[in-house]
This record gives structure tokens, sequence and C-alpha cells, in this order.
């Protein structure tokens, strides 16, 4: 007896998916399993699929490991989980810093951003010297002479790692650097480096070498020569070998520490042997980059992050230690926001010293370093804030003091948040206040005392322990 196993109206002799309802029959690849049953709709295939994963062998971009989300980040022949370079940015993943971030590594490393930006296990470095040869000239760089229009040059018409330039070795005639029936062969060397001592120095550079692969033929050496050696003890550093990439671009790293002091040359050597197979692009080397090792963190200047907070307290010379500046409002007298020092460490102060009938005024605007706030849209604002005032005929109080709360998205033009009047003295209180963040993604704050006639001998403002969150 003939059966409809799935209900679909199809014997399952000539039913394409007799266990899955497929009325429609529809069999995209022609090989006979519909696409309601095929692990491959779009390539023909026997449905074999060794890794149980149910994509098939033959459109499984890893057929032996299991993967169904198929994820493929640069959109090679290799699926992510058995891929050896998962971002395509000629870093294998084993010493890729960022192996799911094609833009990394940088041909050297950003001082100060706590990252190893060009992944040689140093974070920020401080740089030697670094070619892109974008410019449209060589930097500096010299050439052998061209054999029958193949040689080296700074070219920014063809391949490049970073647009528009880099260096080449080839034919701008023919766009290959086939010799017309003779082997090539020509130096680029590079002007002279002096590396810094006791740190570790690390080269990086981009390379596409459409030539021929192998050992064999189109032999290519980055080598250096010292100042010591004349400029002729010319030695390899790099040699393109037998896993060396062809056609694509790759990053390759070279540990200079044992140069350290010395001033070098590097040049980039290279034979075409015969002049057979050399219609290709032939070389390209961009982003030619030296970084010497880390900087002191001191030397770093500080980032400020939501939350934020400061209390002084870490400063020893002036408020500009912590980068914060102070202005003195036109009109006023000279008091100024300082570093003070009160009983459990530092604080931000102005004092003001008068005598009867010399009344003092006071208008100073204390500005704070910028704080990243990323897309945060607002943020509370809490810092304590004191005054006293010593001596004077009536008790030595201020007249009309206020201390108004302000923020800026540039630094330069702000906005009050809150107008405080300060109490008279003494007075110690903490202050909260809602600070509207900037579409900037940047934040500075302002606190801006303003009194009109300071009477008593002695009076003192203070702010401490200021919070952002």
């Amino acid at each position: 007896m003939r059966r409809r196993q799935d209900n679909d109206g199809y014997l399952n002799p000539s039913d394409n998916c007799p266990l899955i309802a497929n009325p429609d029959q529809l069999d995209t690849d022609k090989d006979k399993f519909g696409d309601a049953c095929d692990n491959c709709k779009v390539t023909p295939n026997d449905q074999t699929d060794t890794d149980k994963d149910g994509v098939g062998d033959a459109c499984d971009n890893c057929p032996l490991v299991y993967n169904p989300d198929q994820a493929n980040l640069d959109g090679d022949a290799y699926g992510d989980v058995c891929d050896s370079d998962i971002d395509g940015d000629g870093y294998p993943n084993v010493s890729d810093c960022a192996p799911y971030d094609p833009n990394a590594p940088q041909a050297l490393d950003i001082p100060c951003n706590g990252i190893d930006d060009n992944c040689n296990g140093l974070t920020d470095e401080g740089g030697v010297a670094v070619w892109q040869f974008d410019d449209g000239t060589s930097g500096g760089w010299t050439f052998d002479a061209p054999m029958n229009g193949v040689g080296w040059q700074a070219w920014s018409k063809g391949e490049s790692k970073t647009k528009p330039g880099a260096l080449w070795y080839g034919n701008p005639a023919t766009g290959n650097y086939d010799g017309g029936g003779i082997a090539t062969q020509g130096n680029a060397t590079s002007p002279t480096v002096t590396l810094p001592k006791g740190v570790k120095v690390t080269l990086s550079y981009w390379y596409l070498f459409d030539i021929e692969g192998g050992t064999s033929w189109d032999l290519i050496d980055l080598q250096i020569a010292t100042q010591a050696g004349g400029f002729n003890n010319w030695t390899n550093l790099v040699a393109k070998g037998a896993n060396t990439l062809i056609a694509q671009w790759g990053n390759q790293l070279v540990d200079l520490s044992s140069y350290n002091g010395q001033t070098v040359q590097f040049r980039f050597s290279f034979q075409s042997l015969d002049n057979l197979a050399n219609t290709t692009a032939g070389v390209f080397i961009d982003q030619f980059a030296i970084g010497s090792g880390q900087i002191a963190s001191a030397a770093c200047p500080k980032v400020n992050v939501l939350p934020w907070s400061d209390n002084f307290d870490s400063y020893t010379s002036s408020l500009a230690d912590g980068e914060w500046s102070a202005q003195v409002q036109s009109g006023f007298g000279t008091s100024n926001w300082a570093l003070g020092k009160n009983t459990t460490g530092h604080d931000a102060e102005v004092v003001t010293k008068s005598q009867i009938p010399n009344f003092a005024t006071v208008g100073t605007q204390l500005i704070s370093p910028t704080i990243k706030t990323g897309t945060a849209t607002s943020a509370t604002l809490t810092f304590t804030l004191t005054y006293n005032a010593q001596g004077g005929p009536i008790g030595g109080l201020p007249s009309n003091s206020t201390l108004s709360v302000r923020y800026s998205g540039d630094g330069t033009t702000f906005t009050e948040a809150q107008l405080i009047n300060i109490p008279t003295s003494p007075y110690s209180g903490a202050q909260k206040v809602q600070i509207p963040l900037p579409a900037s993604g940047n934040v500075t704050l302002g606190f801006l005392l303003t009194s009109t006639a300071v009477i008593a001998q002695t009076a003192t403002w203070t702010i401490d322990d200021v919070v952002l969150q």
C-alpha cells in the first residue's frame, strides 16, 4: 500500500520530503531533496552532515566543527569557530589582541589609552617613526633603479592598507612586476632611524605579496643594517616563508629590542629569480611603524569618565595637578580659587581678606576637568560647601554670597543648573544638584562664587568631595 506519510498530498516514493509536509515540493538546488528538508538548500548535496549541526558538509563553512549559526565575521570561506583569523585583518587569532576587531591592531600603539593597540604585549607606548606613504612622497626611502620599468616606488594608485598610498614593487605601465623577459630585483631602503635605549622596541608593517608563494621563487626579505657596521652589514629580519600569506594583506611584528640605542636602516630586498609567472600585481608594503616601550603612567593625562569623583587630596602643588582651572570674573576683586588644606587633606578654596572701609568683592569660577559621559543624559552632582568668616563690625557676614553650579559641553559656554545662596557664617553642608548632560558626550563643571561685599576681616569658602554619578 502506498503511503502519504506527511499527508501533504504526495506519495512517499515521489515526495522529496516524505517526513515533512511540503505540498509545494520546492527544490531550489535540484538535488531531489526538497527545501523543507534539505540541509543545503542552494547547493546540490547528498545530505552528509559530518558535524551534525544541521548544515550539510557541501555548504557548511566549518564542516568538521559544530556551528549551526554559521557565524562568519570576515565573510571568507571559514566560519568563526574554525577560522584562524576571525576578523580577517591579517593577524592570526593567536597573536591578535583584538581577534573580533578588523580595525585592530593599529600601526603604532596609542599612548595613555590603556590598550595594546598594536598587539605587541605592551600598552601605552611612545612612537619612534611611521611611514604611511600617503602624501605622494617616498618619506625619505631610496630605491634601486628600475629594471625594464620594474622597481620600488611610493605609489598612490594601487593597493594600500590605508588609502591612498603604499610602497610598491612593480611597473606602473603594466600594473605587474613582469620584467619583459628578464628576472628583476631591487631594494627599497629606509632613512636612518635612532632607536631608543632601555625599552622594548617593536616594528610593525602590513604587506600584500601578490607574487609566487613558497620559498623557491620570488624572494623578499626585510633586512637591517647598523651605523656601527657602516650600514653595510645587512642582516635578515624577516624572509618570505612557506606559510607567508599570499595575495592578501597580512601584518608582521618584529622585536627590535636587540638593536636598542643604535642608529639603523631597513630595506626590503626583492628578487624574482626568473622571468616566469610575474604578471600579478607585485609587492605592497604599508604602515611601516616603529614603536618604543611603555611610557611612565605619570606622563599620561588622567581620563575622567562617569562615575567621577575628586577630593583634591592627591594634589601637592595646585589645582592644576588635577586639570582644574579658575577664572576671576571681570569687575570683581582678585580673589581666586586655589588648592587649600583642611583637617583631612585638601580642598578647593577662596580666601578673602578685607579691612573696613575697604570692602572686598569676589567673583571667580572654578572649572573642573572634562568628564566623559558617553550616552548618559543626566547625572547627580554632590559636594560639600563650607563658609566661614572672622572679624568685621557686624559679625563677619558676606553680602549676597552665592554659588552658581554650572555645566558646559565644550568647556567654554556654561549654563546654570542651580543657584545656591550661601547661609550666614559659619556654614558647612552637603549639596546635591541634578546636572543635564550635554549631547557632546563630555561635560565640564563650573562653580561660580560671587559676593558683592566681604566685610569680614577674613572670609573663606571651600568646596570638597565632588562626585558626579
